[in-house]
């Protein structure tokens, strides 16, 4: 199951004081609420906050949201490459470097 464009902006405009810490804390209760129709918005407690304006901040919203996709997609498919490269229609060499770029490691999700 996929995030909602809804739940995708909320991700977008959350201010991460957390940095990757809280996002990954976000999309590992995220996956394990999903049975339960979790909501990513009751997730972040957010109360209409909003990123500060800077140059970079639209691709740093877009790294973060690929690398929770890619993150949650890993554990559903328990590292299975394969599989992973399939569901999100990525060449090898692309996840490849996109794993190492966020630093997941394929053995932490077997």
């Amino acid at each position: 199951m996929r995030p909602s464009d809804e739940e995708i902006t909320a991700l977008l405009s959350y201010d991460w004081p957390g940095n990757v810490r809280e996002l990954k804390n976000l999309a590992e209760r995220y996956l394990l609420g999903i049975g339960q129709q979790c909501n990513i918005k009751a997730l972040l407690g957010q109360k209409e906050q909003t990123r500060p304006a800077h140059s970079n901040a639209l691709s740093e919203g877009v790294q973060s949201f690929e690398r929770v996709l890619i993150d949650q997609s890993l554990r559903r498919h328990r590292g299975n490459i394969q599989a992973v490269m399939l569901e999100l229609d990525l060449p090898r060499r692309t996840l490849n470097n996109k794993m190492l770029q966020y630093d997941l490691k394929r053995k932490e999700y077997v």
